[in-house]
Formats: C-alpha cells, structure tokens, sequence
C-alpha cells in the first residue's frame, strides 16, 4: 500500500495522499508503516494534508515519540500558514527533551514559509543562500507547489539544477521531488 501510495503521489494522483493517511492514522499498521507514511506525505502532500499530524504526539513511550517526530517532520515540510501556537502547545504538554529538540529544529522550515508567504520570488531567492538547509528544503518545496501558468518553469528546473550539486542532501532530494513534479504538470505536446 506504501508503494501504491507513493506511485499515485509521484505522478500527482490525489488517491495516494488518502491511502497514506489512511496508513498513518491507523494503529493496526507497524510503526514503520506509520513513519514511512508521513514521510511521504510531508514531501509529496498538499498542506490540507498537515492539519492533524500534530495530533499524532499524543502517545507516550519509544514509539510515540518517533511517531511525533515522524509527524513534526511532515508537519513542517507542509504546514501552511505555519501556525506555531500549535507547535509551542504540544511541547509544553510534552515532556521529553529529545521531542523538543526535534522540533526546534523543524521550525526553520516554517521561518521560511512565514517570512516569504506567497511571494514566489522570495523562495527562489533561498536557493543560492548559505543559510539553514532546512529554510531551502522547505523553499524548494513550496517553488513546487506555488507553480502558476506563468511561471517559467524551464528557468525555475535550470536554477533548481545549478543548487542540485552543492546542495544538502534533504534539499536534493526535494530539488528532485519538485522537478518532478514540475515535469508532471507540464503539458505534453500534440501527439504525445
């Protein structure tokens, strides 16, 4: 079902998000299942997708704990409009400091997010900045999904493959899932 889910997501078929939040929130499925779930949905998902993966920290022990983090990460790579009061009142309730280490880091994905909006120009301007990996991560992503028909999307694939070599290794792999993504919405030719 994982691998279903990840197909129809990579070739921007709606029906994977629900499968892979249907796996998510089921407590039937292995916890690797679970982990595996939202770490899909939080580099292919849509933001609508983001609204209960927080909630996901409510379990206690090993396993909840790496099933937050696992949900935090998604969270971070989707959330939009990043509300962080969300954040700050799950980690009050949490009392671990590994889980609040985590997602102290996971807040400069949502930095980035807060101070560029809808400003598309100000995520591509992200991509030659030396600044927290994390803020380009979640600046590439967002290039793929602010697409517009206006949008030179041949100009956007060339600045994306000059960042690809000295690029973190998370920032390829969402530099890879936006080109992608970016080659799906193309429209094909006539007779193709």
């Amino acid at each position: 079902r994982l691998a279903l889910a990840e197909s129809q997501l990579r070739l921007g078929l709606a029906e994977g998000e629900a499968t892979l939040l249907g796996i998510l929130w089921s407590e039937k499925e292995s916890l690797t299942s679970r982990r595996r779930a939202a770490d899909l949905l939080g580099w292919y998902g849509s933001p609508g997708s983001a609204d209960r993966l927080l909630e996901l920290c409510a379990g206690r022990g090993a396993a909840g704990s790496l099933l937050c983090w696992s949900a935090g990460l998604a969270w971070s790579r989707l959330a939009a409009p990043p509300n962080t009061d969300d954040l700050d009142s799950l980690l009050a309730k949490r009392e671990d400091r590994a889980t609040k280490h985590y997602f102290d880091m996971f807040r400069a994905r949502l930095s980035v997010v807060a101070s560029c909006g809808e400003d598309v120009s100000c995520y591509r301007s992200q991509l030659g900045k030396q600044a927290d990996w994390r803020m380009t991560e979640r600046a590439v992503l967002e290039l793929g999904r602010r697409q517009s028909p206006g949008v030179d999307r041949d100009a956007l694939s060339l600045d994306l493959g000059r960042a690809y070599p000295s690029a973190h290794p998370q920032v390829k792999e969402a530099i890879l899932v936006v080109l992608e993504r970016l080659v799906l919405e193309r429209p094909l030719a006539s007779g193709q």
